[in-house]
């Protein structure tokens, strides 16, 4: 069943539900109609009106199933008037297809199919019972009036004589004239057919009209010929496919959710380890110029005590004088002799080849070896 449910998709059908498996039944008195008020623009220069027909011994002896009464001006209460025994096929109050009783069912309690078809370009016409055409004619070179109310099951004036009292199915407007092999189409999907055909053109369709308010007695039944049985039981199992379609869609949508979190996370993911990256190298980059900055201190550091040392070295003559000489081991608690005096003269007249240069630490070394 699910496969030609997928096959009848694929090929842009659609499958009723609540209506693919009943009837519209109406009672027996002038009281039991449907009526409501339809914008009938769509179908201004051309419709199709097709539906499946029940008749019923209790109906009256011309019933109608549908008149439409338009509201645009006086005279043109019959501008659509459809009768289930042939009496009536007006359009335009056209008499041309009345009384063609002999090509309908008369038996009651037997379905038949019904077409009626209109065109303002060809000013034509026609009629089908069971898919084959039974009757034509011409009608007035004008436009369908737009407003107005319909009547199905009775006259819009509501007489006993037009009684329809029987069942319908599958009642449906068309804004197009069906062709003779669409018709055939139609009329071969059977009462109880799965398929809604042309669905582009299917403009007052039969799923909305089971829904409209009825006057007396008419109500929604159930089709029980074996097909429909068949049919309900595929309804129960196309509505199933149709919540786990839609359930599948929800996990769908879900997942795509998901996975647009999952990508944003991914995204972000990437963008912190590009971040994490780059800070790496900053700290790789700071840590070797803070290596750097080490090995310089240190290097200067080391300078600093150097120079310290020295300073310190050359702090401890900033006391001396010319006399601390006196201090020497050779001379200090000794007594002064002649020779020790001609040493230091010895001595200090040797600075004579130094004058004008400076006194280093060099120069005092060169003193101290020779």
């Amino acid at each position: 069943m699910f496969f030609v449910s997928i096959f009848l998709s694929l090929l842009g059908l659609t499958v009723s539900s609540d209506s693919l498996t009943s009837s519209l039944s109406f009672g027996s008195t002038t009281s039991d109609y449907v009526s409501f008020w339809f914008n009938m623009s769509p179908f201004s220069r051309a419709f199709s009106v097709c539906s499946f027909i029940k008749n019923s011994e209790n109906s009256g002896s011309h019933p109608v199933l549908l008149n439409y009464k338009a509201e645009s001006s006086p005279g043109v209460d019959l501008e659509i008037l459809i009768g289930s025994k042939g009496h009536f096929n007006r359009v335009f109050n056209d008499a041309g297809l009345e009384n063609i009783n002999s090509r309908f069912p008369q038996t009651s309690g037997i379905w038949f199919h019904y077409c009626l078809t209109w065109s303002r370009t060809t000013r034509m016409s026609k009629v089908y019972i069971n898919g084959d055409l039974v009757g034509e004619d011409s009608t007035e070179d004008r436009d369908l009036y737009s407003t107005g109310t319909l009547y199905m099951g009775n006259l819009y004036v509501l007489h006993s004589a037009y009684v329809f009292g029987g069942e319908i199915h599958q009642f449906n407007i068309y804004s197009k004239v069906l062709s003779a092999a669409e018709v055939k189409i139609t009329a071969e999907t059977g009462v109880c057919g799965l398929v809604e055909q042309f669905e582009d053109n299917r403009l007052l369709r039969w799923e909305e009209i089971v829904k409209k308010t009825s006057a007396g007695n008419v109500a929604l039944g159930s089709l029980d010929q074996p097909a429909c049985i068949w049919a309900k039981k595929y309804t129960s199992l196309s509505q199933k496919l149709r919540d786990t379609e839609n359930q599948l869609n929800v996990t769908k949508a879900s997942l795509q959710t998901t996975t647009s979190l999952l990508n944003t996370t991914k995204a972000s993911l990437q963008t912190t380890t590009s971040l994490l990256n780059t800070t790496k190298a900053s700290l790789q980059t700071t840590t070797s110029l803070l290596n750097t900055t080490k090995a310089s201190l240190q290097t200067t550091t080391s300078l600093l005590n150097t120079c310290n040392t020295k300073l310190a070295n050359a702090r401890q003559y900033d006391n001396i004088t010319k006399w601390d000489v006196l201090y020497t081991t050779e001379i200090f608690n000794k007594i002064l002799t002649q020779d020790t005096l001609d040493d230091l003269s010895s001595s200090w007249n040797q600075l004579e080849n130094f004058v004008g240069q400076n006194i280093t630490e060099g120069v005092v070394n060169h003193f101290i070896e020779h």
